[in-house]
């Protein structure tokens, strides 16, 4: 997810450009995370481990009740109001009487959408610091984008809102490939945050703020 330096469409017109080329040209020397997306996509892979990685994560969302939605699968998502594009994971629908409880709040999430990130590796929630950005700080950014995004289609222009998605969570579906399991870890979405990053981002345009494409330019 790229954030917009200025105040002008031109700027975002390019982003959303980038977010094309961007899913059009997968490089051919991908990290496992991204062979791992692109087996989500696929619903199958030849690598053992992978597959391993696949089964879990399917078992993991079934026993929650909650199903994926197909046709938000890697789409092209843009947000005038933030000045944001960039390419969410995918979107899932909780079951009916569906709550998340935070500690300090419980939000009622019946029937709801909400937008996913799939991540792999040891740790869901910690993707080391950049530019003194925490990597929980960063996801919760991204999915809070993403949340307050509206669907692209780039052979029009036109956006398209979801309807029924929540701005206030966002999941992330953590996938260890070392040990091929898999943990659902929700996350309370922070609009001060991403707001407070669109301000940075005319001040420190190279600032990288998380990973999977998440970034200030």
């Amino acid at each position: 997810m790229r954030i917009a330096t200025e105040d002008d469409p031109s700027v975002l017109d390019q982003l959303i450009n980038d977010a094309i080329r961007q899913t059009a040209t997968e490089p051919d020397a991908a990290d496992r995370g991204t062979w791992f997306h692109d087996a989500v996509q696929a619903g199958h892979s030849t690598d053992r481990t992978e597959q391993a990685g696949l089964n879990s994560r399917s078992r993991v969302l079934a026993s929650a009740g909650l199903v994926e939605v197909p046709e938000y699968r890697e789409r092209l998502v843009v947000s005038d109001s933030f000045r944001t594009a960039g390419r969410w994971d995918g979107v899932v629908r909780c079951p009916e009487g569906f709550e998340v409880d935070f500690g300090t709040v419980v939000v009622n999430l019946s029937e709801a959408l909400v937008v996913m990130d799939d991540k792999t590796g040891r740790n869901a929630c910690k993707f080391g610091k950049r530019g003194g950005v925490s990597g929980g700080e960063q996801t919760t950014v991204q999915l809070t984008a993403y949340a307050n995004s509206d669907l692209y289609d780039p052979a029009t222009g036109v956006r398209t809102m979801v309807e029924d998605l929540s701005t206030a969570v966002g999941l992330i579906v953590h996938t260890d490939l070392d040990t091929g399991r898999t943990r659902l870890v929700w996350a309370l979405l922070d609009r001060a945050a991403l707001a407070a990053c669109c301000t940075l981002a005319g001040r420190k345009p190279s600032l990288t703020i998380g990973g999977d494409s998440c970034s200030i330019s």
